[in-house]
């Protein structure tokens, strides 16, 4: 979960600006970006993960540009771990 995390902060400058059509994927970066946002998204998808992708890239444009986050660092852990209890409590049921 963590790397994916990171991914998707590389990847926030990229995918933020909405859905992008193949023939529009021009330069390197804008390759990569999309690249990364099929990779995030697939993951979160086999996962089983249910988010709101507007969410999602604010998150990372605000994470990877150094804006100010919705949620301190100590926030974002306890949720992302009552999250990881909820799965792990599913599969053992």
């Amino acid at each position: 979960m963590r790397t994916m995390i990171k991914t998707g902060v590389f990847a926030a400058a990229f995918i933020f600006a909405g859905n992008t059509l193949a023939a529009e994927l021009e330069t390197e970066a804008q390759k990569l970006g999309y690249v990364f946002g099929m990779e995030i998204g697939g993951q979160l998808k086999q996962g089983g993960a249910e988010v709101d992708i507007d969410t999602l890239t604010a998150a990372l444009k605000a994470s990877y540009l150094g804006q100010e986050l919705a949620l301190t660092p100590e926030e974002a852990t306890a949720i992302r771990n009552e999250y990881i209890a909820a799965r792990r409590a599913e599969a053992e049921a």
